[in-house]
């Protein structure tokens, strides 16, 4: 129970209504034109929470930006060039676990995160749906500052999205088409494509079926991009030759990787040029995080740690949790370091938020079996950051072992 919202959810579930949540849900279709999973109990932040936790999201983003450790983590080869990033390449979210008195980062999404696109209209449509007032609406303007960002003040009209053409990126195509969506608003003629498909044209400019454009926005995760070179022949191309062109620098996604957990454990000993409250932020919503390479063998994590239940096992480049290992059995731990000790770090558990469970109505999920709902009043939340500074908030329910089910609005209420 997240105690200082005990209240609001009381308010809540009293006057609940599926009359409300159909409405939500027929917002949400008519504005994506696609039924993403969508929670009927928003996470109510009190505002002096909120602000702690963009307080901590502020910090993470200077360390992000700390020239000692951009230094450090460029000092390695990439398989693209590793281009100076802007201020507006920081885009991206930090995922955090709530505990009553606590807030632990989990990971940083850079490049941009799942669903971000859906940041304005979530958070609209289920206020207006269940007639809640906030204290302030954190996921506002949102639409607006994307557009003027991604075009340079709208100086650029046409806007090519790269995304992937793999299966596993086909959930998200309505996403990335509402991103179509947003840009159309201001004028702006934005295009979804494979980035696959791209094709060189006069002085190495990106054109897609004959169309040359200005700017690219890269949905393509980097990890797939890395691991299919030949796929990406020509993406990878164009950003050698015109990386002014790519919002955001994929760059991003290599400061961002899940190696960053140690750096923050360590905060307090190598600072990287932060001020004693940024460091002091980063060192209270951090967990003990080893990379597994620091370790001499399995039996010395688990010593390290205390026991298994203690253990979090996360790839470095992973994305949807993918390769995540909760509270392994030492064969699990031994063999993920017998096999991939340099491509994992090792992370102190920390539980998932959990909502309130009302006796007044049951917790349907969209498109969820009753076998899972039972478990869908975990959650995690995201504090996003735009423009080198923190901006929006979203939560998803969250299910053990690890998978991300329905979206949920965040609401901030006074305290």
């Amino acid at each position: 129970m997240i105690k200082h919202a005990e209240e609001w959810y009381q308010r809540y579930f009293e006057s609940y209504s599926t009359k409300n949540y159909e409405i939500f849900i027929e917002k949400m279709r008519q504005a994506i034109g696609h039924d993403y999973k969508l929670s009927n109990t928003p996470l109510f932040l009190s505002q002096n929470r909120f602000n702690r936790l963009t307080s901590i999201a502020n910090s993470v983003v200077k360390l992000l930006q700390s020239p000692i450790y951009q230094k450090q983590v460029t000092a390695t080869g990439w398989f693209l060039p590793q281009n100076q990033m802007q201020t507006t390449d920081y885009f991206g979210d930090i995922e955090f676990h709530l505990s009553p008195s606590e807030e632990k980062i989990m990971e940083i999404n850079f490049n941009p995160p799942g669903l971000v696109g859906l940041l304005e209209v979530l958070e609209s449509s289920f206020l207006e749906a269940f007639e809640i007032l906030p204290t302030l609406r954190v996921n506002q303007g949102f639409e607006k500052l994307f557009a003027e960002t991604i075009s340079e003040n709208f100086k650029h009209k046409k806007i090519a999205i790269g995304v992937s053409h793999l299966s596993s990126s086909r959930p998200y195509y309505p996403h990335y088409k509402y991103f179509e969506k947003i840009l159309g608003k201001y004028g702006i003629d934005g295009r979804v494509f494979y980035a696959r498909d791209v094709e060189l044209g006069k002085e190495n400019l990106p054109v897609w079926n004959g169309d040359y454009f200005e700017k690219i926005f890269n949905l393509l995760i980097v990890k797939v991009w890395q691991d299919r070179p030949k796929a990406f022949f020509n993406y990878t191309k164009v950003y050698q030759h015109h990386p002014e062109l790519f919002f955001l620098n994929p760059l991003g996604w290599k400061l961002g990787n899940k190696s960053i957990l140690s750096v923050f454990h360590n905060i307090e000993h190598d600072p990287l040029g932060l001020s004693a409250e940024d460091v002091e932020n980063i060192k209270k919503a951090s967990l003990k995080s080893y990379l597994l390479s620091s370790f001499t063998s399995a039996e010395d994590v688990v010593e390290e740690f205390g026991c298994q239940e203690r253990i979090v096992l996360k790839p470095l480049n992973n994305y949807q949790a993918k390769g995540v290992e909760i509270k392994p059995s030492f064969e699990t731990i031994k063999n993920v370091f017998a096999k991939q000790r340099d491509n994992y770090i090792v992370q102190e558990y920390f539980a998932p938020g959990k909502l309130p469970s009302p006796q007044n109505i049951s917790p349907l999920i969209l498109n969820q079996s009753p076998d899972i709902v039972k478990t869908e009043r975990l959650f995690s939340l995201r504090i996003g950051f735009f423009n080198g500074k923190s901006f929006g908030a979203r939560a998803y329910t969250f299910t053990d072992p690890p998978t991300y089910g329905a979206l949920m609005p965040v609401v901030v209420v006074q305290d």
